[in-house]
């Protein structure tokens, strides 16, 4: 979960894009008044339309839905001015899929920050993996 607080921290350190697993007015709004972009959590076609109305210009679909990509095009059919982003449960056989059916962007969270590479502070093995998932998606 982030805070208002953590805003400021995260903004003060350098970081230019915040994602929360939550829509949150207050952390939606500190982030907008400091330029930085908010993408928070939504899982229904309500909490996208209210972290929209609050300022976030990105809102991440999560967790991923059980009607999969279908169900982003159904949401962007009377709400097509949403920039969805679906997270969980995304990754490098059905991305496509996602972005075929209007997502703005897709998230990769289990396939790019693998458990052990972290613990190792295996970063180059992060960034191998977010250039392989790139390279999967660019070539569909």
């Amino acid at each position: 979960m982030i805070e208002v607080d953590d805003v400021d921290d995260a903004v003060r350190a350098g970081a230019k894009f915040l994602v929360s697993p939550v829509v949150d007015e207050a952390v939606i709004e500190r982030a907008v008044d400091l330029g930085v972009a908010m993408m928070p959590g939504t899982s229904t076609p309500t909490e996208m339309l209210r972290a929209w109305r609050a300022g976030a210009v990105l809102q991440k679909v999560f967790p991923a839905p059980g009607g999969g990509p279908s169900f982003v095009t159904a949401c962007l059919g009377p709400l097509p001015f949403l920039r969805l982003v679906p997270t969980s449960g995304v990754n490098r056989e059905n991305a496509v899929e996602w972005l075929a059916a209007g997502a703005w962007a897709v998230g990769f969270v289990a396939p790019l920050f693998e458990k052990r590479f972290l613990e190792e502070r295996r970063f180059d093995r992060v960034e191998e993996r977010a250039r392989e998932l790139l390279a999967a998606v660019a070539r569909d």
